[in-house]
């Protein structure tokens, strides 16, 4: 299984966490810089599907900002949009 088909699988089983567990934040690392870089890679590929979903945010030292592509982020975290009904109309909780 390659590393494609690995991150297609987190990411499935994040969904389902999140769908489960609504308030929970995801909390993504590397155990080293090379792998923290993988992280960043592939969720800058694949940002523009999943910013509809997901807030996402990268770390900076101590500090948390959103996501934006080309960040020097040692970590990221990670929080599923919901949908409610306000007034007869879906609206996103943010």
């Amino acid at each position: 299984m390659g590393t494609v088909e690995v991150l297609a699988t987190v990411i499935g089983a994040v969904y389902a966490f999140c769908d489960r567990l609504p308030d929970t934040r995801i909390y993504i690392y590397g155990n080293t810089d090379a792998r923290t870089r993988l992280y960043k890679i592939c969720i800058t590929k694949y940002y523009d599907k999943i910013k509809g979903d997901f807030d996402i945010y990268g770390q900076i030292g101590a500090d948390w900002e959103p996501f934006e592509k080309g960040g020097d982020y040692i970590a990221f975290l990670a929080q599923r949009k919901f949908l409610k009904f306000k007034d007869e109309k879906l609206t996103s909780i943010k």
